[in-house]
């Protein structure tokens, strides 16, 4: 294995501690929600710091990769077509999936009556007060990959003139 891979494979698994952290954090609310049992006295720490790390690891990892089509419109388009592939479909079949449940088992949670545009607002992640919790991260994951697209098509980090009238 080259040098650089090697250090790549490092950087993925730091991402998998991170992800490791995440879970650990919400696994312990759970046990200390319900059994009073506080790990590591993970409960006093607010945060694990996995989210934030995982995000800065990530965005190491797309800049990385990405770095050589700056300025390229076609491959920043196809950059965030591919995300956006990734997170809406399975994001939309969860929100659905939740709406439809609460509309069987209403006693369940703590859902509002739905507006038009409490469902608009849900379905592209531009709410302030989403139907499911855990989506707050994805609101941050979209506006990173958005900036990102931007930079990298418009070649901030050099010269505009090519692209004055798409930026």
């Amino acid at each position: 294995m080259n040098r650089t891979k090697s250090k790549l494979l490092l950087v993925q698994m730091s991402r998998a501690f991170a992800i490791f952290f995440v879970l650990v954090g919400h696994a312990n609310s759970l046990f200390y929600a319900r059994f009073d049992y506080n790990w590591f006295h993970i409960a006093e720490w607010e945060r694990t710091g996995g989210v934030d790390f995982f995000f800065v690891v990530s965005g190491f990892m797309i800049v990385f990769v990405y770095h050589k089509y700056t300025g390229n419109i076609t491959k920043s388009k196809e950059f965030l077509l591919k995300r956006l592939i990734r997170i809406f479909p399975l994001y939309w079949l969860m929100l659905l999936t939740a709406i439809f449940l609460y509309q069987i088992f209403p006693n369940v949670g703590e859902m509002q009556p739905l507006t038009a545009i409490d469902l608009f607002t849900n379905l592209f992640l531009t709410t302030q007060t989403p139907l499911l919790d855990v989506t707050w991260s994805l609101s941050y994951i979209l506006f990173f990959y958005f900036i990102f697209f931007y930079t990298y098509a418009c070649h901030v980090f050099g010269s505009l003139s090519s692209l004055r009238g798409f930026c």
